[in-house]
């Protein structure tokens, strides 16, 4: 697998996550796993379900962080439950501390009432004295 392949895959799942609005979250960030997001045993790739959390994550930093940048700096993952092809994932996330340089944020993926996912994290203000 080249460079090229990983920024391919990247942009076309970045390219599937939907914003919706859920009664119970206000507005979050949703994917639907299909047939080329499954591992070989037929349930959602590691790496599918972590780069769709670095996304939600990632953009609850920028809501609270605007106009500033930030960038990723450690992003920890529990894989709680599997998740399986036609299942549609919500992300939920929230920012826990904001120092002058560091954001810390934490979140969920969640298949319904479903916890599938717990994540936490730390972001890099890049414009940051």
């Amino acid at each position: 697998m080249t460079l090229a392949d990983l920024a391919t895959g990247y942009v076309g799942l970045s390219r599937q996550i939907q914003r919706e609005k859920s009664p119970v979250h206000g507005r979050v960030l949703a994917l639907t796993i299909d047939r080329s997001h499954l591992d070989q045993n037929g349930t959602a790739a590691h790496g599918v379900l972590t780069m769709f959390a670095d996304d939600v994550l990632g953009r609850a930093v920028g809501q609270a962080t605007r106009p500033r940048h930030s960038t990723t700096v450690t992003l920890a993952c529990e894989f709680l439950q599997p998740v399986h092809a036609g299942e549609h994932i919500i992300g939920v996330a929230q920012v826990t501390r904001v120092t002058r340089s560091l954001v810390f944020v934490s979140g969920v993926l969640r298949v319904g009432v479903r916890d599938v996912l717990a994540a936490h994290g730390v972001w890099k203000l890049l414009d940051a004295a």
